[in-house]
């Protein structure tokens, strides 16, 4: 059996790779990544805290709609709305699963918000991967990706993760609010003909024998 031997040009790999940090680094990418690290922080030293960690908290919220704004108005990357949602997802469910072990709402609301947002954002990437000009986006399916639906979104978790910090009972009622918009907006998305069709392309690209052996 012939041993396969692969030769990496490294200066070229390093080249690419230093062309795509540069690619990616964008105001609106900064803000993104500052607001994950800042929220983590903010976790992790201000349990007792819960003043400053609900303005921490609602400036990494509004932070989240400004580079939106940021990348249309300077530069966004390549990766630029991948890296957006990813960030989004991140501060979500580090909130939501540290105010779970903390007591402040049951588990199962971080649990729901984690596979509502895998399975939505599988299908964004597998819609960015099979680009259909004919088709509608899945998450604009139903009307519940629109923007006043995400205000809605924006508003309802701002409210519900930093109330719940000062005043929990009204909190936790904001938070299944917030919870049911999440679900109002998820499930359009999920259940809908062009998801299915993305699904059925990826399943069958993977499962499709490899002719080159």
């Amino acid at each position: 059996m012939k041993k396969l031997t692969v030769k990496i040009d490294k200066e070229k790999v390093k080249e690419q790779v230093k062309e795509q940090v540069k690619e990616e680094s964008t105001f609106a990418n900064f803000i993104t990544i500052g607001r994950t690290i800042l929220v983590a922080v903010s976790l992790y030293f201000l349990k007792d805290y819960p003043i400053p960690l609900t303005i921490i908290i609602t400036l990494a919220i509004i932070l989240d709609a400004a580079d939106g704004f940021v990348a249309r108005k300077y530069r966004s990357s390549k990766l630029g709305a991948l890296v957006d949602i990813l960030g989004d997802r991140v501060v979500e469910l580090m909130i939501l699963f540290v105010y779970a072990h903390w007591g402040l709402i049951p588990y199962f609301i971080p649990v729901i918000f984690l596979v509502r947002g895998v399975m939505t954002d599988f299908i964004r990437l597998l819609n960015h991967r099979y680009k259909d000009v004919g088709a509608a986006h899945p998450l604009e399916l139903g009307k519940a990706d629109n923007r006043p639906m995400r205000v809605i979104s924006g508003l309802s978790k701002l409210f519900a993760f930093t109330v719940i910090l000062v005043w929990q009972d009204i909190g936790l009622m904001l938070m299944y609010f917030a919870l049911a918009v999440n679900l109002y907006r998820g499930i359009p998305a999920i259940f809908n003909s062009r998801s299915y069709a993305l699904l059925k392309t990826f399943l069958n690209n993977i499962t499709k024998p490899d002719k080159s052996r």
